[in-house]
């Protein structure tokens, strides 16, 4: 454990690690995961951390490992895996590196377009395709809400 580190001092941390582990009982968003994984670390996170789900950018067992909050055991169990599984290691530190570099201005725009179409409740483009895609204009354009007209309503 090492307390405050200085953002100057982050990059030279980073370097000398091998793993990064984030035992949080709760945290909303540790963008420190997305530093660790810009320095191809493998990541352990918390169930209690917003970094891992579907579409997230934590895998659990593609570039990293999620494990229950507060088990102590399985935190061990996962973090002696990476340490004694080095081709796992830097396998994973790797995935990590790729799905961060993935992330750009155009994922940024997805990702709110597809926040805005859940708001909306109207279905949004899958993660990959964007919004200006023919197929998906298509269904939107399609939908008589999207179209400006009032849905019918049943007249039981």
């Amino acid at each position: 454990m090492l307390g405050f580190i200085n953002q100057r001092e982050l990059p030279e941390v980073y370097a000398m690690s091998d793993i990064f582990v984030m035992p949080s009982m709760f945290d909303n968003r540790g963008v420190v995961v997305n530093e660790a994984m810009a320095c191809s670390l493998p990541v352990v996170v918390t169930d209690k951390t917003g970094v891992w789900g579907p579409g997230d950018i934590v895998a659990n067992g593609y570039n990293g490992f999620v494990y229950p909050a507060g088990d102590i055991d399985e935190l061990t169990r996962l973090v002696r895996k990476l340490v004694v599984d080095s081709p796992l290691r830097e396998k994973m530190g790797a995935r990590s590196l790729e799905i961060v570099r993935r992330q750009g201005y155009n994922d940024c725009v997805a990702g709110i377009l597809r926040a805005l179409y859940f708001v909306k409740s109207r279905p949004a483009p899958p993660a990959g395709v964007p919004a200006s895609d023919p197929t998906f204009q298509t269904a939107v354009t399609n939908d008589p809400v999207s179209a400006g007209q009032r849905p019918r309503r049943n007249s039981n």
